[in-house]
């Protein structure tokens, strides 16, 4: 038995051999691409469980730092109180002038004192609030 095969014919067989073994090869690298993509997902949840607590954390420094304003600004508007009546107090004649002058320096340092607390109280909100708001950057961009 002798078969012919013309060289036309051979040209088509290594052709579709060469077709057969891309497709083999295209199915091995898209199965492994979609190894890789689960992998992905998977890590991009993790990230986003993560993001999340860390943000339940900011959020509760946050509300905390804000109470500590609040106090300090409830104390400043006591002290602003206190100065006013103490003042209104002074505009009357006393018979110690030089102990109303005592008494108001000491109001004042009161009031200058509660005036530095509530200042402190916003500088620490607004920094607590920049550095959680870097550490969240970084740990996204380190992700």
């Amino acid at each position: 038995m002798n078969i012919n095969i013309s060289p036309l014919d051979m040209a088509l067989i290594a052709l579709c051999i060469a077709l057969v073994i891309l497709i083999i090869y295209l199915i091995i690298t898209v199965n492994k691409l979609s190894k890789t993509m689960n992998e992905v997902n998977t890590l991009l949840k993790d990230v986003q469980t993560i993001t999340e607590d860390n943000t339940k954390n900011i959020n509760s420094i946050i509300e905390n730092v804000e109470h500590i304003t609040s106090d300090a600004v409830e104390l400043t508007n006591k002290v602003n109180s206190s100065v006013k009546g103490i003042e209104t107090a002074l505009k009357t004649p006393l018979d110690d002038p030089s102990g109303i002058m005592e008494g108001t320096m000491k109001v004042k340092k009161v009031y200058s004192t509660a005036k530095n607390v509530m200042f402190a109280a916003m500088v620490v909100k607004d920094f607590f609030n920049k550095r959680k708001e870097k550490k969240l950057r970084k740990k996204l961009y380190k992700q």
